[in-house]
């Protein structure tokens, strides 16, 4: 391999060391070559070459010229017509010198090449060879691409381009994979009335309506509120470079900011298969109202300053906090901790289904069994997870406090050591729970 390329480099200069070779060798420099005059020889060949001209002709020792080339004075039968280019492989090809006339010859050049392929996440790049040439859609396998140093661009419609130098060598083979960056999508926050503040994903943002951001592409929760109206809320999907306008109309009302109201009514309350949840009964609980999403980080070092977490979590739920601690908090902002049963009706509703989204255990609602993932996650990420009356994460993420003792259910005779006012009451599960 290294022969070949030290060849070909030798090529760049053919006129310098060629022309001081046949300057030895006077008896061949007739003037027959490549347009030259007659002889008492009258054959000859037209030497051509594909796809491009201008390679170097030699018989032998002997230069003639670069493509399209004549070689003539020769007498009539067969010679080697060798044929040279920079970046191309060396072709010698047999041709026949006529008694008289003319015989032509095109000789296909073979450019030297290495390999080249590419893939790309998403898929349904175009990709361009040195600023014009198409040469496919990602994925795209072992392209042949000439030696020498190149430019590539990858292109897809809503992504951000990608350009880098690439140096080709002779028949080795490259393997390119780039993750495409989408362009941000645009989103307008209007309420009705305005001036209200803005949450996305549970973060509370500086603007209030109406306001302009700028977003990766992804699925977002938007929340507007303002003292005297009630929360309004809508799911959006943001694609890359898209442009999307949410107007939402804030109720008169006195619901406290992301909470949700839990109408008065019965439940069915307790299991009759777990020895410290039976009997099954049926209760009456009041109306009372219920933060739809697990306080955060963010929410929980706004009343403890001193409270410290990794950024990236600030919408992540606030986990390891004490019953006193998280008692305090809900003091500080003038709420309480629920009841086991005000805790178990938000989750499960009126139907005495067994998870906040019905009897089965379908491990894609939650992050906790066995998909769960590795560590808490945003609140509100599992849509899918949401209790009859909205309230996320009711199963699985964190585990949640209750303001009860671990107290036998009424009309529960079973003897446990436990019970008393020596425990507080978790419920729901966490990301470590088998089943949440």
């Amino acid at each position: 391999m290294r022969g070949n390329v030290s060849r070909s480099k030798t090529l760049r200069r053919p006129w310098s060391l060629l022309v001081a070779a046949t300057a030895l060798m006077p008896v061949l420099l007739i003037a027959n070559g490549c347009g030259g005059g007659a002889t008492e020889v009258t054959g000859s060949v037209l030497v051509k070459s594909a796809p491009v001209s201008g390679a170097l002709v030699r018989v032998g020792s002997v230069v003639y010229g670069t493509t399209p080339c004549r070689v003539t004075g020769i007498p009539p039968g067969r010679i080697y017509v060798t044929v040279e280019m920079e970046g191309y492989r060396r072709k010698n090809y047999l041709a026949v010198i006529p008694e008289e006339g003319e015989n032509e010859i095109t000789v296909e050049l073979e450019y030297l090449r290495g390999y080249l392929t590419f893939d790309t996440d998403p898929p349904g790049a175009q990709i361009y060879l040195d600023g014009t040439e198409l040469i496919g859609e990602t994925p795209f396998r072992a392209a042949p691409i000439p030696i020498g140093e190149h430019t590539y661009e990858i292109l897809k419609e809503n992504y951000e381009s990608k350009t880098e130098s690439i140096l080709i060598e002779e028949d080795f083979r490259y393997r390119k994979n780039h993750v495409l960056v989408p362009l941000a999508a645009e989103l307008v926050v209007g309420s009705i009335p305005g001036g209200a503040g803005i949450w996305i994903n549970e973060e509370r943002q500086d603007e209030t309506t109406p306001a302009r951001f700028s977003l990766p592409p992804e699925v977002y929760t938007v929340s507007a509120y303002m003292r005297g109206r009630i929360m309004s809320e809508e799911v959006i999907e943001l694609l890359p470079n898209d442009k999307k306008t949410v107007e939402l109309t804030l109720r008169k009302g006195n619901v406290p900011r992301g909470m949700l109201l839990i109408p008065a009514g019965e439940f069915w309350f307790g299991e009759k298969d777990t020895p410290e949840e039976r009997p099954k009964t049926k209760i009456h609980v009041a109306a009372f109202y219920v933060d739809k999403y697990e306080v955060t980080n963010q929410e929980y070092q706004e009343v403890f300053p001193s409270h410290a977490y990794d950024p990236r979590a600030a919408a992540k739920p606030v986990a390891g906090v004490t019953w006193e601690q998280a008692n305090n908090y809900a003091r500080a902002v003038g709420k309480r901790l629920p009841t086991e049963v005000e805790w178990e009706k938000a989750a499960r509703g009126t139907d005495g289904r067994n998870f906040p989204w019905g009897s089965k255990f379908e491990p894609h609602r939650v992050n906790g069994g066995p998909m769960a993932e590795d560590g808490v996650t945003k609140v509100g990420r599992y849509r899918g997870g949401a209790s009859p009356y909205g309230i996320m994460d009711m199963s699985g993420n964190v585990i949640e406090w209750t303001s009860d003792w671990y107290e036998p259910y009424p009309g529960n005779n079973d003897i446990n050591t436990e019970y008393g006012m020596v425990y507080k009451v978790l419920r729901g599960g966490s990301f470590l729970s088998e089943k949440a």
